[in-house]
């Protein structure tokens, strides 16, 4: 649950991957859940995966699911050969039902707006991941040119290490260059 939208589908990527490409159709539901109803998500978490080890329900939209109260005897008595993922726009109350019951029997994992140094230490994490270096101050040159939106700052840190290729080093240079605006610096401001 929470607000960062980026971090709840990496999330939802990491689940599926659980599932080898050639079991999904029939191991791997994906259900939203403004147009489902909690019974019928019940019963495919309580399905047996067919010939593989797993199978993965993902309910985007899970605090909008009709009826999701039920949810509070499952998270009681899972499917022990299912991964059930429940995500949540924004912060759901969670000290009422089903919440409470999946928070007490399940994991649950809240996805802010990552400001300051927490988003820096992020970006250095995803250059890192890309298999880049960085110079000091790159990160919080990213995170001020591109604001606190994952979706944007993913974007600007894959067209940096795009950018920079073989040399996998970005200094503050290559930011400026690259970049070549902000969030505040645009065009639009220009005009106005």
């Amino acid at each position: 649950y929470g607000e960062e939208g980026f971090l709840i589908d990496e999330l939802q990527k990491l689940a599926v991957g659980l599932v080898p490409a050639h079991e999904r159709d029939f191991n791997l539901d994906i259900v939203f859940g403004p147009e489902a109803q909690a019974q019928a998500v019940l019963a495919q978490c309580a399905q047996l995966p067919m010939m593989a080890e797993r199978r993965v329900v993902i309910v985007r939209g899970f605090d909008s699911l009709d009826g999701n109260a039920l949810f509070k005897s499952y998270a009681e008595r899972p499917n022990p050969h299912a991964v059930v993922v429940l995500c949540c726009n924004g912060k759901p109350n969670l000290n009422q039902h089903p919440y409470r019951a999946l928070r007490q029997h399940a994991v649950a994992a809240s996805f802010d707006i990552l400001k300051g140094g927490a988003l820096a230490g992020w970006i250095d994490g995803r250059f890192r991941q890309l298999g880049a270096e960085t110079e000091s101050g790159v990160s919080a040159m990213v995170a001020d040119l591109s604001g606190p939106d994952l979706r944007t700052v993913s974007g600007e840190v894959d067209k940096l290490v795009t950018y920079v290729g073989s040399r996998k080093r970005v200094t503050r240079e290559d930011v400026v260059r690259a970049a070549g605006h902000s969030r505040e610096e645009n065009v639009f401001e220009l005009q106005k």
